[in-house]
């Protein structure tokens, strides 16, 4: 039976497999564990990325709505486009 320790190395490592576009299959059968734990340890991961990425969509929308008005509001286009990029930086 691993360590924690072990675990945790494990699961680092496939994450860096993942974001290098390995598939979970192939990354079980490197770490030597199964699909489904693979799966476990890589959900955080894609959720909070395809969180992130949704609300930089919804920034990048609503921006262009702002913009698409016959009268913008700049002080809203300014904050907004304010907001996006601190919010992209992390």
């Amino acid at each position: 039976m691993r360590t924690k320790a072990e675990n945790r190395q494990k699961q680092i490592e496939a994450i860096e497999l993942a974001k290098q576009g390995v598939q979970q299959k192939k990354i079980a059968q490197k770490l030597g564990v199964t699909e489904k734990t693979v799966g476990v340890w890589l959900k955080p991961y894609k959720d909070e990325n395809h969180t992130r990425t949704n609300i930089i969509r919804l920034f990048e929308v609503r921006l262009k709505c702002l913009l698409s008005e016959t009268k913008p509001d700049f002080l809203e286009v300014a904050r907004l486009t304010k907001a996006l990029n601190e919010y992209k930086r992390g």
